[in-house]
């Protein structure tokens, strides 16, 4: 049986006349011909049957005259045969009385009808919800409860289990040997002679082959996302390819951070044990430090990103455990070490450090390509009868490639000497808050050259709403940033504004009317009605409003740490440099707008 895959699960099967249905010339009505059957039919993930249990089907578009009889699944108007009346429930199978148009330029359709030509029914439909999931000898089948939409007159059949003229070969051609009589309701015409055959098998064979191909290549990239859960759920439900890259772009934007690929594969407690102390002890020149087993952890991080270390890695892993450490336990730099960095990983704390919570993918290896629409699919009204106008979304990809940041801390000798776990963690801290700097700062403002990222401010599609004159901002302008983003259909998840502190207070101080507050309300950090935060890693004068979780910042292997003992020498501090490859992929730039001459 072949199945035509629909949006949302929408269905397409063919069916033969039965025999004993009758056209009443008369009336102009073809009555009592089955459309459906419960006969399990190929499907991409085995059998499907549909349900012609009268609980199990949706009547609503029948019981409101909504569900057009055309010719080969037309949706246009000229195409219209007719109108399903009603139906009812027989055995296994469902049958329909069908008001036919008496429109002159169908009379020779209706006559072909009338003397038994034209014979074959397919019924389109929406799958509901699964009834039943069965797998019985390695076949699969799915019983679906679902909504007749259209019927319509065809030229093949896709089901010969139910109709007349069937044989185990295959489907028989007919051609009417005796006319209807010219009463008011003449039978349809049963067969008297064999014709040519038609090879079902192979129909079916060819059909189910194209299914088996759509279907590996579904899960083919549901693997290479580890989104198999939800592959299989596009197969059960019968989604077309576009819903399932919809489903899939969702997943993806909600998922941080994506693990595992630069994993060298410790345990747990390996990965605890981990010293960042003892490493930057060792490449000060420490021989007492025995570094042994980070060295070798390092190597294994190299090989897997397949580049030299400068110093040493520490590896994807280590970076992504938890580490339990005591707060405030009276070791050295407890009272300065933050909670988040404390009781999460490094990872975790420096994603809470970026700007506007932009989402995280960690532990990337080669180039990565995330899917983005482009442009949405089309909404159309419809009339009575007719079908909608198909359209697609337009999908792209927003690639990302390592780029390789540096940023350093100087720590003290003496707290180099420290071996309290706090001490591990105000050095890690330190880290990420260096890193943290500098990653936000390619993110809003990344010149995409010098070994630098593309930043927001210089993507394609981004708004740039007007300010008339600087420093004096009007409410009416401040509104023109959301307007932008509105208008772009891009307002797609939480808003937030960043802004320098001096727009901050100049938008803070600037009324809204006469008696009307001001644009940015300090007691709630609000700036019309939206949250609204200072940074000084966005360029002077510049206010952002946007959904921030529309970045995805990409980073690669692990943190690449090294020593400078000769900077600052003489003052008894140590410099540590660490190095980590991260890219700046902006998936939906319309849902960003800016100015940059907010102030002067």
């Amino acid at each position: 049986m072949a199945e035509e895959k629909k949006l949302d699960g929408e269905i397409s099967r063919g069916f033969l006349v039965v025999s004993r249905g009758t056209y009443d010339k008369e009336k102009g009505i073809l009555r009592d011909i089955s459309f459906a059957s419960e006969t399990p039919c190929d499907s991409w993930y085995g059998k499907e049957i549909l349900s012609c249990k009268p609980e199990d089907v949706d009547l609503s578009r029948i019981n409101a005259k909504a569900v057009p009889f055309t010719r080969d699944h037309s949706g246009e108007v000229e195409d219209q045969l007719g109108l399903v009346e009603s139906v009812r429930f027989e055995n296994g199978t469902m049958r329909a009385d069908i008001l036919l148009s008496d429109r002159e330029e169908i009379a020779g359709v209706l006559r072909d009808i009338e003397r038994g030509i034209a014979r074959n029914i397919s019924v389109e439909g929406r799958k509901i919800k699964s009834l039943s999931d069965v797998t019985q000898d390695g076949v699969r089948t799915i019983r679906w409860s679902w909504m007749p939409t259209a019927i319509s007159l065809v030229g093949i059949p896709a089901d010969t289990n139910v109709g007349i003229g069937r044989s185990a070969g295959g489907m028989e051609k007919h051609t009417e040997k005796n006319q209807m009589s010219e009463n008011k309701t003449g039978e349809v015409p049963a067969v008297h002679k064999e014709q040519e055959k038609v090879d079902v098998q192979v129909i079916r064979s060819e059909a189910a082959s194209d299914a088996r191909k759509q279907a590996a290549e579904v899960m083919k990239v549901a693997r290479m996302h580890k989104a198999e859960d939800l592959g299989e759920k596009a197969l059960a439900e019968g989604w077309d390819n576009a819903r399932f890259q919809r489903e899939l772009l969702d997943v993806l934007s909600k998922r941080t951070p994506v693990q595992g690929s630069a994993n060298i594969g410790l345990t747990k407690d390996e990965a605890k044990s981990y010293s960042v102390m003892n490493v930057i002890r060792a490449l000060a020149g420490d021989r007492k430090v025995d570094i042994g087993f980070e060295r070798e952890l390092s190597d294994e991080a190299a090989k897997k990103q397949g580049r030299s270390a400068q110093g040493l890695i520490i590896p994807h892993d280590v970076l992504m455990v938890k580490r339990d450490l005591q707060i405030g336990g009276g070791g050295t730099g407890s009272a300065v070490v933050s909670t988040n960095v404390m009781s999460g990983s490094f990872i975790d704390a420096l994603r809470n450090r970026l700007i506007g919570g932009v989402n995280m993918m960690s532990g990337l290896v080669g180039d990565v390509a995330i899917p983005k629409l482009t442009g949405a699919g089309t909404a159309y009204w419809v009339t009575e009868g007719n079908a909608p106008t198909e359209s697609q979304q337009t999908l792209a990809q927003v690639t990302g490639t390592p780029h390789t940041v540096g940023a350093f801390t100087d720590i003290t000798r003496k707290l180099l000497k420290q071996s309290s776990v706090d001490a591990e963690a105000l050095v890690r801290d330190d880290l990420t808050q260096v890193l943290a700097i500098a990653i936000n700062s390619a993110i809003i403002n990344g010149s995409g050259a010098a070994g630098q990222p593309s930043g927001l401010l210089l993507a394609s599609g981004i708004n740039n709403p007007s300010i008339s004159s600087a420093g004096s901002a009007t409410y009416a302008e401040i509104l023109g940033f959301l307007a932008d983003i509105e208008t772009d259909n891009a307002s797609i998840g939480d808003m937030k504004w960043y802004m320098t502190p001096e727009v901050y207070a100049n938008l803070a101080a600037r009324p809204r009317g006469t008696g009307d507050g001001f644009i940015l309300d300090a007691s709630t950090k609000t700036c019309i009605g939206i949250g609204a935060e200072m940074s000084n890693q966005l360029p002077a004068n510049t206010a952002i409003l946007g959904v921030w979780n529309q970045i995805v910042l990409g980073m690669w292997g692990g943190l690449d740490i090294n020593v400078d003992p000769y900077s600052n020498s003489t003052s008894g501090t140590l410099r540590v440099v660490a190095l980590q490859d991260v890219d700046v992929m902006i998936r939906h730039a319309q849902a960003f707008a800016y100015n940059s001459a907010v102030t002067a």
